[in-house]
């Protein structure tokens, strides 16, 4: 997570709601703090390539009663009763109160979800323990920066990426991508994507930052399943490629 605490008193010096995109940081913590205690909003997702997954959905949480009842109607066409209510209380008429969406999850997904929930931990620390040996690994090796982690701050290992030279980096995935490795860029600037570029006049140079990681970054494969033979394979292979890129 980021630095909540000053993005806090941002949003309080300028009447701001905070939403907090925590889409990757379920696991995440700032100060002891999960998603959520800093901002009006949490987002999470339970996509397929997430830490825990429902297949597809996600939730939002909030910490304010009249926000929590705008969020319910806003996720089912603005009505102002869930269906089930209709069918299991005493009748109330029923009323679309605002424009809403078809966004709530089906029992099928928060089944599955359930399910993932009870292995959060378990899932958790062998993601960690996948990190960490990369971590380790990847600092003696020349050619590659690794980002770091503040102490505040509790990582959600969700993704482990590299930096390496701009101008070596698609030689550098295509070599990993050879020894049959799942590699990806996950990070391209939004800012650069046809879209954002023509609709608001977004250009090349107006973000360096995102755009230097997004000319160098990999992102790695991290996921419970790894067995330490395949996470010592990664590890050799991109010893071998960054060394010969």
């Amino acid at each position: 997570m980021c630095d909540m605490e000053a993005l806090r008193a941002v949003a309080d010096r300028h009447n701001l709601f905070i939403v907090e995109d925590a889409a990757h940081a379920i696991e995440s913590k700032w100060n002891g703090n999960a998603p959520g205690h800093y901002g009006e909003y949490a987002c999470f997702s339970f996509y397929a390539t997430k830490n825990i997954t429902s297949g597809e959905g996600g939730a939002i949480t909030v910490n304010d009663e009249k926000q929590y009842e705008l969020v319910n109607m806003l996720r089912l066409h603005g009505f102002n009763q869930l269906a089930v209510d209709r069918y299991t209380s005493n009748y109330e008429k029923y009323d679309i109160g605002m424009f809403g969406w078809k966004c709530n999850m089906d029992s099928i997904h928060a089944a599955i979800l359930i399910e993932q929930l009870k292995k959060i931990d378990a899932y958790g620390r062998r993601r960690k323990e996948i990190f960490d040996r990369y971590t380790e690994a990847f600092s003696a090796i020349d050619g590659i920066e690794l980002h770091t982690i503040r102490p505040e701050a509790q990582h959600a290992y969700h993704l482990l990426t590299i930096l390496v030279d701009p101008a070596r980096r698609d030689d550098v995935m295509n070599g990993l991508q050879e020894r049959g490795i799942g590699v990806s860029i996950n990070f391209v600037p939004i800012h650069q994507m046809t879209y954002y570029r023509e609709r608001f006049g977004f250009r090349k140079g107006m973000f360096p930052v995102a755009e230097e990681i997004g000319a160098r970054t990999i992102s790695l494969p991290l996921y419970p399943k790894l067995t330490d033979e395949e996470v010592e394979y990664v590890i050799e292979s991109v010893r071998e490629v960054v060394g010969s890129a």
